[in-house]
């Protein structure tokens, strides 16, 4: 039944409409969920499905890091630019018709590069039919590009930025609790270094950041504690440098607000932080 299911949901993470996405993500974060123990994805395909939407628009040093992502204007131009920009490159394997020995030869670098693509009239499934015929695209490589296109024509729009933010995050969550998959975590982490350490910056930004992906975070550190190989360095950023002291000033404030009825902050809220905070006291 659950394989099933796998398959279904991972075919449905194909779709073109952003809330098919996130529905899909979130039914699958409720079933890898470890904390209840459930089961975790054994499934390749869809293993890759989900670093190919962890990633984003690319990382910090970019200027398209996670916070600078969620705030309601990017400051830079040019990272603007970059965000609404479709960057992907592979490697194709040479024409077997070429009589060449040379190994340096025997794969091409293959760029595809579309600035402004949320200004295509096109829609993606054109623009993806469009590419992969121009480029040859292999089966396997569809996917993650398709999924840079969407990130690219969401990036001009807070609202549809704000919701693949949210599909990224749960796509992370789920790609953490999976469990099988830690080369490809161990990858995003080593592409992202400075990510961990973003989703503790999101607690920060109360007012300027919408409540439910600073929540994404939080169950994302959660994720990221319930792994004994990950546990050290989340623990090690919430009792050093600028973190110190957040969790229970903000433990503090949301039970304020519960309390005197202010609401500013969500019992759902809440519960996540009081998850993490647990997680991390059991460590």
């Amino acid at each position: 039944m659950y394989f099933w299911l796998q398959q279904h949901l991972s075919a449905l993470l194909a779709s073109t409409d952003a809330d098919i996405i996130e529905a899909s993500l979130q039914t699958l974060m409720a079933f890898v969920d470890k904390s209840v123990g459930k089961s975790s994805i054994r499934r390749s395909s869809l293993a890759s499905k989900l670093f190919a939407f962890s990633q984003g628009w690319g990382g910090k040093e970019g200027g398209l890091g996670l916070i600078a992502c969620s705030l309601p204007s990017v400051s830079d131009p040019v990272s603007t630019e970059v965000g609404s920009t479709l960057h992907f490159e592979f490697y194709r394997a040479a024409d077997k018709s070429e009589k060449s020995q040379c190994l340096e030869n025997e794969n091409r670098l293959e760029v595809i590069h579309l600035s402004n693509v949320n200004t295509c009239k096109e829609t993606d499934l054109e623009i993806l039919d469009r590419l992969i015929k121009d480029y040859s695209v292999p089966q396997a490589l569809r996917f993650p590009l398709l999924t840079r296109l969407r990130f690219a024509r969401a990036f001009d729009s807070l609202t549809c930025r704000h919701q693949y933010i949210c599909i990224r995050l749960y796509a992370f969550i789920v790609l953490v609790q999976a469990g099988h998959d830690s080369e490809g975590l161990s990858t995003f982490l080593s592409n992202e270094p400075e990510f961990i350490d973003e989703l503790l910056s999101l607690l920060s930004y109360e007012d300027e950041i919408p409540e439910k992906i600073r929540i994404l975070g939080i169950l994302s550190l959660v994720a990221l504690c319930q792994d004994r190989s990950h546990q050290p360095t989340v623990l090690s950023l919430v009792t050093s440098g600028g973190h110190r002291g957040i969790l229970p000033s903000l433990m503090q404030k949301a039970v304020d607000s519960i309390i005197n009825g202010s609401m500013k902050w969500s019992i759902i809220f809440a519960e996540s932080l009081l998850s993490l905070v647990s997680m991390l006291v059991s460590s």
